[in-house]
């Protein structure tokens, strides 16, 4: 990465900064971000998501630097900025929302990478564990955590398997993939700033209840027309974060206690 350690740092501080009530790594319960019981229609719209904690991710601080992204790549807010929010079913499927500003959406995409087109980005570690994101096993990669892209085409394209696509090339996009084996659900609205991207899921192979902890992390890329100019990240700063989970805010699942379980009157 071509950026000094003074820069580095101060970024790294400022994006730690902007990620208001959750730290990094394994915490208590009480220090981590809630993601509450809700009910959601994934439709794209933000009426679901009434009185929900939103993240902003909008500064200077946000940005990730390297691979080609200089800091001239960003110009602002208005050219990109976001806002997630994040909630669960109550039975073990995860919702998420982005707001996106973004000054210009390129569609079709014409990057040849998913993640080099205008993209939302989503990092779980599924068991709260930290380290790196997956291992090598007799030649074979082995997933210790994901690595979700999302972009805002229509319909939407969806990658979330990089051991049975690696670099997510976009001739072979993961929908089916993701209707089938995580129950997966995406809308995407356009509007004048940009768009919002509504997404839900079930993680394979994983349960998940109250009290459940997770280590999340969110990211969105730009590109302007002449390949990926700006990602903004919310938490992890200026690390590898598609590689280590040592540095994604902490979620802890929260039921409502107000509704009434399946089977009661």
């Amino acid at each position: 990465m071509n950026y000094s350690t003074t820069t580095a740092l101060v970024l790294g501080l400022a994006a730690l900064a902007a990620s208001v009530g959750c730290v990094r790594g394994p915490v208590a319960p009480d220090k981590a971000c809630v993601f509450p019981e809700r009910e959601i229609t994934v439709d794209g719209d933000v009426a679901d998501w009434s009185g929900a904690t939103w993240y902003d991710v909008s500064n200077a601080g946000s940005q990730w630097l390297g691979q080609g992204i200089t800091a001239e790549g960003w110009s602002g807010p208005s050219d990109l900025s976001y806002r997630w929010a994040g909630s669960w079913d109550g039975k073990g499927k995860l919702y998420f929302i982005f707001d996106v500003t973004d000054d210009c959406v390129i569609s079709p995409p014409a990057q040849p990478n998913s993640f080099l087109n205008d993209c939302v980005e989503l990092m779980i570690d599924y068991n709260h564990s930290g380290g790196p994101r997956f291992t090598e096993v007799t030649g074979e990669k082995v997933l210790r955590g994901y690595e979700m892209h999302f972009l805002p085409t229509q319909p939407p394209l969806v990658f979330v398997d990089d051991r049975l696509s690696p670099m997510y090339p976009m001739a072979k996009p993961q929908n089916d993939l993701f209707r089938n084996q995580y129950a997966g659900e995406i809308a995407v609205r356009r509007n004048a700033r940009g768009y919002v991207m509504e997404i839900g899921f079930k993680l394979p192979g994983t349960a998940v209840g109250d009290g459940t902890m997770l280590g999340i992390d969110t990211d969105v890329c730009d590109d302007d027309g002449k390949g990926r100019e700006s990602l903004l990240i919310w938490h992890s700063g200026q690390v590898n974060f598609w590689l280590t989970m040592d540095h994604y805010g902490t979620v802890v699942l929260r039921k409502d206690s107000t509704r009434k379980s399946e089977g009661t009157k």
